[in-house]
């Protein structure tokens, strides 16, 4: 699969794919981790985004 390209070209399951590693991967990153961290009464959750979050690129609307 190729993730760069046009929106016009972008399927429906492309896009889904992309959103599900962008945003559902840190959800189910903190359902996994929480529990400790509020056991242990400490942690740090630190999020990273990429840069084109901020500037955009072209075929990368998704």
């Amino acid at each position: 699969m190729q993730f760069v390209r046009p929106f016009e070209e972008l399927s429906l399951e492309d896009w889904r794919r992309t959103q599900s590693v962008n945003q559902e991967s840190m959800f189910h990153l903190l359902k996994a981790v929480l529990p400790g961290m509020k056991a242990g009464q400490w942690g740090r959750i630190i999020a990273i985004a990429s840069s084109t979050f901020f500037v955009g690129a072209a075929a990368m609307t998704h």
